[in-house]
């Protein structure tokens, strides 16, 4: 369920040092990778969160992107976004 990877969205932006054992709410696996893209000037953006195991995941819109997270500029070329971020089945409500 989406609540679900909302709750692991609020884990992750808490505390950085879990990033790296998020744990996957659909499969169970510790293989959840994640993307920051947004504005520069005022942090502000998306976050895209996926399974590398089970292939589903979720974005979120009008983040805040932590300090010190590494992110794509909305300015990047969209090639660069498009290998970073696989095509996962997004989980709906």
């Amino acid at each position: 369920m989406l609540k679900d990877w909302l709750d692991l969205y609020k884990q992750m932006h808490e505390n950085a040092s879990v990033v790296g054992h998020l744990i996957c709410p659909e499969c169970g696996s510790v293989s959840v990778g994640f993307q920051y893209v947004g504005d520069g000037v005022s942090r502000i953006g998306y976050v895209a969160m996926w399974c590398v195991n089970c292939n589903k995941g979720a974005n979120l819109s009008r983040v805040v992107i932590p300090p010190g997270v590494p992110f794509l500029s909305f300015d990047a070329p969209i090639e660069d976004v498009v290998a970073r971020i696989p095509d996962f089945t997004q989980i709906s409500v």
